[in-house]
């Protein structure tokens, strides 16, 4: 028999035999087992580094943003076009009557129809006066949208609901940014349909439990002495420009964007944004005016040209102010019907008088841009799967915020007075949908996984996702990376298995003579099992350091390479995270190494398994006769 410390011995001697074949198989498989543990160590650092960027906030609450495209807060049915219908033939016998009795013309062409489409496909227009009526009866016997929603998910017992209550633009008016303090006249149509839109594109109030953790340190908002501006949460890079920051380069250096992330967060408060809201007389005289203005000037010299009998001129641009009248020479007969037309429009609720109003935020709190170029880099899809959405590039208003105004009657009229009114809203915004809250990651989770979808399943079904972080889908994310390198290491063990099976059947082979020596003298097949398993359990040692060195350097090099783009992508995802924060792509995951370990011991084992027993089942005699 022989003993372990002697077995020990054998084991090490046939190591160094051999050093070149066992110096390329070593290496062949360390390198296998390298990747293996690269891809541990950066995914421990991603998660820990995610969760680092996540504590405190949103991250502890259990949030989801609910988007049912196909819900509408009233049902299109024949009967809800037919009372429409009946609505627009009493509105126009009654339109009819008051023309008369006030001696007017009236074209009932001018009179929108509720009802569009043609007789196979007909549809209610929501945007139509008597379409409105019609809708508001049928909603006012009908359950509301949260209590529909209540209704729907009820089932799964959440603890809170928030509604985001998109802004309405009243009267069919018009929303015009005023950059530098003036109003463009001249207005780009598309600037609210851009990946990331200004203010004028629309903003939402919100519950302050929610907004909370995008708000400005409160000293910050303290300092500010207006408080009669309407408080936003903007996205960062609206604000930067409101600070007459130059946008930086793509290829600026990451300290460098850091600095500017830094510098945003301490100026944010002295931002404001401000637009014009006119609504759809006073856009209508502006563009009457413009009309005119440019006639005038084609018409010069001309003598044969007549100027009109009312000449609107263009407002202060600094003002929002309404058109001025720069010449009146109108009769009196034509003053007299243009007042008769006016009593009648306003007797049916149309907009008789022009009005507009300057509107002025103040930056009370900062948001993740909607969609920032930076992230559809590799390390910016990186870090935007580990910390999730957001405000998405909204503008947000604090309710509580809003409602401490001393001034707020005067913006009252921006919120939407009914579920009707809300759903008109442009969906051009950014979509972030109902909040809907939890009291456990379980029940969070179980909700998300039965009722989210995914691909075409989503056409008839709600759009669910994390909101705030992504602290529960990390959870998931570390889960479905231990099944990803459970598969990569059944492959990788399998190859390496195949590399090493090659080089120990080739020591094995070497050895006949030795061995059938050891058994003749007495060696038992179990003796010699254990030399062979010591030499194994060696080699495959000297294969892990191996690794851990490759995997450790490669994720050293990842880290030091990607790092500090990491950690602008996660404080431009998560603003208020501490400015010393660091998002580090290498971390020590010591099961999912150990895991690995075990895994190249036993591909050595099972490598030797094969080789061994074919050795051992020889004629001991036979080998030494025909070496």
């Amino acid at each position: 028999m022989i003993r372990f410390s002697d077995a020990f011995i054998l084991a090490q001697t046939k190591l160094r035999m051999r050093k070149v074949r066992t110096v390329m198989t070593a290496g062949s498989a360390s390198i296998l087992f390298g990747l293996l543990i690269a891809a541990i160590l950066i995914a421990a650092g991603t998660i820990t580094s995610g969760r680092q960027f996540m504590s405190g906030g949103l991250s502890e609450r259990y949030l989801v943003s609910y988007i049912d495209y196909n819900s509408q807060p009233y049902e299109d049915t024949p009967e809800l076009r037919a009372r429409a219908t009946q609505l627009y033939m009493t509105r126009i016998a009654e339109k009819k009557a008051e023309a008369k009795r006030l001696g007017i013309e009236f074209d009932v062409s001018s009179e929108p129809k509720p009802v569009s489409g043609d007789k196979n496909d007909p549809y209610i227009d929501a945007t139509v006066p008597t379409s409105q009526l019609a809708i508001k009866e049928q909603l006012d016997q009908r359950k509301t949208p949260l209590d529909k929603l209540k209704e729907s998910v009820g089932r799964y017992h959440p603890s809170a609901y928030y509604t985001l209550k998109p802004n309405v633009v009243p009267e069919a008016g018009r929303i015009a940014t005023m950059e530098g303090g003036k109003e463009n006249f001249e207005p780009d149509v598309n600037a609210q349909y851009q990946m990331n839109p200004g203010i004028e594109g629309g903003w939402y109030y919100l519950d302050k439990s929610v907004t909370k953790p995008f708000l400005l340190d409160q000293s910050a908002l303290s300092a500010q002495t207006n408080k009669n501006d309407i408080p936003v949460i903007a996205p960062i890079s609206k604000v930067e420009k409101a600070l007459g920051l130059p946008k930086l380069a793509k290829n600026a250096p990451a300290n460098e964007r850091l600095e500017r992330i830094k510098y945003i967060r301490a100026h944010a408060a002295s931002a404001t944004f401000t637009v014009c809201y006119r609504n759809s007389l006073s856009v209508q005289q502006v563009e009457e005016a413009k009309r005119i203005d440019k006639e005038i000037k084609k018409n010069t010299g001309n003598k044969d040209y007549q100027k009109p009998s009312l000449i609107y001129g263009l407002p202060d641009p600094t003002a929002c102010v309404a058109p001025v009248i720069k010449s009146d020479i109108r009769s009196t007969d034509e003053k007299a019907l243009v007042a008769k037309q006016q009593a009648f429009n306003e007797k049916f609720g149309e907009t008789v008088h022009p009005m507009q109003q300057k509107l002025t935020f103040r930056v009370v709190g900062l948001a993740p841009d909607g969609f920032d170029e930076q992230s559809f880099s590799n390390v910016g899809a990186l870090v935007s799967v580990v910390t999730g959405s957001s405000l998405q590039g909204n503008w947000v208003v604090p309710q509580d915020m809003y409602d401490a105004l001393p001034n707020k009657v005067e913006y009252d009229k921006y919120i939407p007075k009914s579920a009707t009114e809300a759903a008109s809203v442009s969906m051009s915004r950014i979509p972030v949908g109902q909040l809907i809250e939890f009291a456990s990651v379980d029940e969070v989770r179980t909700f998300y996984t039965k009722e989210n979808c995914s691909g075409a399943d989503c056409f008839n079904k709600p759009i669910i996702s994390y909101f705030g972080s992504n602290s529960v889908m990390l959870d998931e994310l570390k889960g479905q990376a231990q099944k990803v390198l459970q598969i990569a290491g059944l492959v990788i063990g399998s190859i390496a298995a195949l590399i090493m099976m090659g080089m120990v059947g080739r020591v094995i082979v070497d050895s006949r003579r030795e061995t059938a020596v050891f058994r003749a003298i007495g060696a038992s097949r179990n003796d010699l099992r254990a030399v062979y398993v010591i030499y194994t359990t060696l080699f495959a040692l000297i294969v892990f350091v191996i690794a851990c060195l490759i995997g450790g350097g490669i994720a050293l090099w990842v880290d030091n390479t990607y790092s500090q783009d990491a950690t602008v992508h996660a404080h431009l995802a998560f603003l208020n995270a501490p400015e010393d924060a660091k998002f580090q792509l290498i971390g020590l995951w010591w099961q999912a190494v150990a895991a690995v370990g075990g895994l190249i011991l036993i591909a050595s084992l099972v490598s030797i398994l094969l080789p061994l027993a074919r050795n051992l089942a020889r004629n001991p005699i036979k080998d030494m006769r025909d070496e």
